[in-house]
């Protein structure tokens, strides 16, 4: 989701010139497009894309892969790739992907080492502080019985139904108790926008946000 207009990229490089450290992370570059324009979520990929060194790939710690024929076939929907294209997916990668199987499978769509370095201050050693935590929330997700995995599912279920409740009835409401109540739960029911690309997704249209937003601010 790289920009393509020349004088845009242009402008972008100058005001991220502008500002001479990174707040949080003084050793890494400031963020390009961060100032200025619309500061929603497409731009703040763009930005991102201009700074990974992903080269129009999508890039895990040093290498960079291309999951164009991968995309369709993801577990977790097209769109999660589709909108990341370009960027370093390394913090979603890790994130997401506790089985150890899924970096042998990565292997097949290597094309080459990145030639920048990362603009990230995570490192994922694999004896430091997350890739230990991981390995070791991955050996207690084995211990959770299948009828407990399917816990959370009926739950955003009741949650996506309440909303559909607290909307109707703060149609006709007065009570501002009432109406608050029902921004609470459609706040509540987002969580189901970051889940696997089906028929649950079609939710999201019901709280406030788009969910291609949403789904940008979670990568």
């Amino acid at each position: 989701m790289a920009p393509k207009v020349t004088n845009y990229i242009e402008w972008a490089h100058q005001t991220a010139a502008e500002k001479k450290t990174h707040v949080s992370f003084p050793q890494l570059k400031y963020p390009s497009l961060r100032e200025g324009g619309l500061k929603d979520p497409i731009q703040w990929l763009e930005g991102k894309a201009m700074d990974d060194g992903a080269e129009g790939l999508w890039r895990i710690r040093d290498g960079l892969y291309d999951f164009e024929e991968f995309q369709d076939k993801h577990p977790g929907g097209a769109e999660w790739l589709e909108l990341s294209k370009g960027t370093d997916i390394t913090e979603a990668f890790e994130c997401h992907h506790l089985n150890p199987v899924v970096e042998k499978m990565i292997e097949k769509y290597y094309k080459r080492d990145a030639k920048t370095p990362r603009n990230s201050p995570f490192t994922f050693e694999e004896d430091g502080f997350y890739k230990t935590l991981k390995r070791a929330v991955r050996e207690e997700i084995k211990k959770i019985p299948p009828s407990k995995q399917k816990r959370p599912d009926f739950i955003i279920d009741a949650l996506f139904a309440t909303v559909l409740v607290a909307s109707a009835v703060s149609c006709w409401s007065t009570n501002y108790w009432i109406v608050m109540g029902s921004y609470l739960t459609a706040s509540l029911a987002m969580a189901w926008t970051t889940r696997l690309q089906n028929i649950s997704c079609s939710f999201s249209p019901s709280v406030p946000e788009h969910p291609d937003g949403f789904r940008s601010q979670c990568i």
